[in-house]
Parts: structure tokens; C-alpha cells; sequence
């Protein structure tokens, strides 16, 4: 299994990881949840396009660095961004809901 070289969980615990060109998605299912009834949804995979690729790293490199809106520790509610060396938790807000929708909107139509 190859290492992804950036990656993002969302505020309930669902992962995207990239890995080349690849992202995955990887929802909390009912069982993880700390609900036990939350599903994150369906996982699935797609190959991006350069153009799809080069804006999802310049966003997550943009959203690591930005300390108005990450914070020290992760609690329920916050994101967590993962680029090579180094990575961030996202308050629950502004920052993070950008994030998730760009990617919710990579998923397979």
C-alpha cells in the first residue's frame, strides 16, 4: 500500500488521502462512529486530473499554514491536514468547510 502524500479528515472522522493522482475516500461507517448510527457515506477512488491535483495540494499547503484558523489539539468538530512534513488541525469553521466542499466536489458524479 503506498503512502499518501496528502490527506484530510473531516470534521466526523472521514478520510481523503491522496496518493499520485488517486483520491480515496474513506467515511466513518456506524461502527466507528461514536454514535454508532453516523455513516460518512459511500468510499470511492478517482483519478484526478493535473489541474484537479495542482489545486488540491495548493489548498491543503495553503489551509496548513494558515494559523488564524488551525488550532494546537484536535477535538470533535475540527479537521486535520496532513502535506509532506508537516501538518495542521482546522478549527471548526471557514478554512475546513472550504476544504471538505472542494473535495466533496472531486467525488465520482
Amino acid at each position: 500500500m503506498s503512502v499518501p502524500s496528502h490527506s484530510f479528515s473531516d470534521g466526523n472522522q472521514n478520510r481523503y488521502s491522496l496518493v499520485g493522482n488517486v483520491l480515496t475516500f474513506k467515511p466513518v461507517t456506524p461502527i466507528e462512529s461514536s454514535s454508532g448510527f453516523y455513516s460518512g457515506g459511500e468510499p470511492w477512488s478517482r483519478e484526478l486530473s493535473e489541474g484537479e491535483r495542482t489545486s488540491l495540494i495548493a489548498l491543503f499547503e495553503e489551509v496548513v499554514d494558515d494559523e488564524a484558523n488551525t488550532q494546537a489539539f484536535r477535538v470533535m468538530g475540527t479537521g486535520q491536514v496532513w502535506v509532506p512534513g508537516r501538518n495542521a488541525v482546522l478549527k471548526a469553521g471557514a478554512a475546513q468547510k472550504r476544504v471538505t466542499a472542494f473535495l466533496k466536489n472531486l467525488a465520482p458524479k
